[in-house]
């Protein structure tokens, strides 16, 4: 009967020992954990005594068993004390056993626990060993890969004529109800795929697509022979790789093992039509003379000639690349999105000879809801026989950007020229142009 009665005490001192410390976890974010994400916990001290205790943590997940173990060092707990412990402020510094070296890996390489279904426990201990208290929480990890393209693939040719059916694989775990987009820039001389998809204007963009494969819309703007393109599929926060791909000069298709520097040929290359551009000047846009065109926009004018005695008919312009680089990247913010942005607005003419051309840069309605608002223009000639630029003229285009920042930024833009001739010649040229806005505020204002 003795030996029952101490038993019996033993047992109801353990039990009232265990909920002399509550935890409580605080749960990660979903699809996220981090092994410090154990101690994030807040403590509370039930009893009218301090209390001398060390915290034990173990991480487990359901196919690989135990992880890793970890453990504060000693530290008191005062009579009713509530405190709240995070990764940054662990007790007496925190120790780690890791058991799982592929976990240990994949936590030091991103930070954050691989796809799986964990356990993360924390219990409280007094010096000798005795439990004081414990809490739990279950995770589930289920990190989504990006969409994976399939055609057309990188560096293949698209036979001229031809509209491209673009498809991919969807972001996994698949999703019902997943929205994609899909987005193809036009490359410029030497750029990567990467280094195109984030620089370059969109040559075509469309939204809310809820299948895993698009044609190109016969409306939309044509895609030119002989030119390279690239194409990317975003879903929310996950993009793809950047693939390139062509339009061939011929009917046939074919991979390109190096679309780089391709020309457009049409009828002749440049030699029969020996056309020159460059760039003149590049200067902010005076916004009491347009109030339409306040906050950013700039004027660019170039001049283009030609020593060929056939006449020129014919001259497009494509806005292909601007690039904004702040000063400092944390003024970035002070620039937001308007719907001109990185387009031809407004005043587009040539100013030399003017009278000799139809002088209202229009744009392709399929690509624009305004002749105003284009990446495209047209300038063509009063005189079925074509005007000679042999003596040059000036072409004034006004591009529609954002407010500068408070650090101020350089801007880079390039413009194409294609140059037609009454002998259906046609010549390319790409102009670069650079200007540097000053800052829009008297001093850099911090970003809030």
């Amino acid at each position: 009967m003795r030996q029952f009665c101490i038993a019996l005490a033993f047992i109801f001192s353990t039990a009232l020992c265990i909920g002399q410390v509550q935890i409580k976890l605080k749960q990660p974010p979903m699809n996220q954990l981090g092994v410090k994400d154990m101690w994030n916990l807040t403590l509370r001290n039930t009893s009218a005594k301090d209390v001398q205790l060390t915290l034990r943590g173990t991480a487990d997940e359901a196919q690989e068993g135990r992880l890793v173990d970890g453990k504060t060092g000693l530290f008191t707990l005062k009579a009713n004390e509530s405190r709240t412990i995070s990764g940054s402020n662990i007790p007496g510094g925190g120790s780690y056993s890791w058991q799982n070296k592929k976990f240990q890996e994949a936590m030091v390489r991103s930070g954050n626990a691989p796809s799986g279904n964990y356990t993360i426990c924390v219990y409280a201990e007094s010096e000798s060993g005795a439990p004081l208290g414990q809490d739990c929480f279950r995770q589930n990890i289920a990190l989504m890969s990006p969409p994976t393209l399939i055609s057309p693939a990188d560096g293949a040719s698209i036979a001229q004529g031809q509209t491209p059916l673009f498809t991919w694989i969807p972001s996994a775990p698949s999703q019902q109800g997943t929205i994609y987009t899909i987005r193809i820039v036009e490359v410029l001389g030497n750029q990567s795929a990467n280094d195109a998809i984030i620089k370059n204007s969109a040559v075509f963009e469309q939204k809310d697509i809820r299948s895993t494969s698009l044609q190109y819309p016969v409306s939309a703007r044509k895609l030119v022979e002989g030119r390279k393109y690239v194409w990317q599929i975003s879903s929310g926060e996950l993009k793809s790789e950047a693939s390139g791909f062509g339009i061939s000069t011929s009917s046939h298709g074919h991979v390109l093992s190096n679309l780089v520097n391709t020309q457009r040929i049409i009828c002749k290359p440049c030699e029969t039509n020996n056309v020159t551009a460059n760039n003149l000047t590049a200067e902010v846009l005076n916004t009491n003379k347009d109030e339409r065109m306040r906050e950013g926009s700039i004027v660019v004018q170039n001049t283009i000639s030609s020593p060929s005695p056939n006449r020129i008919t014919r001259i497009e312009a494509d806005l292909v690349s601007v690039t904004i680089n702040p000063q400092n990247p944390e003024c970035t913010p002070c620039s937001k999105q308007k719907k001109n942005q990185n387009c031809f607005v407004g005043d587009n003419f040539i100013a030399t000879n003017n009278t000799l051309w139809n002088n209202i840069g229009h744009g392709e309605i399929s690509q624009n809801s305004s002749n105003n608002i284009t990446r495209s223009l047209t300038f063509k000639s009063l005189n079925k026989n074509g005007v000679d630029i042999s003596g040059g003229i000036q072409i004034q285009n006004t591009i529609g950007l954002p407010p500068v920042s408070c650090c101020g930024d350089e801007v880079e833009v390039w413009i194409r020229y294609t140059v037609w001739d009454v002998q259906c010649h046609a010549c390319e040229k790409l102009v670069k142009a650079v200007l540097h806005r000053k800052s829009s505020c008297a001093e850099i204002n911090p970003v809030r």
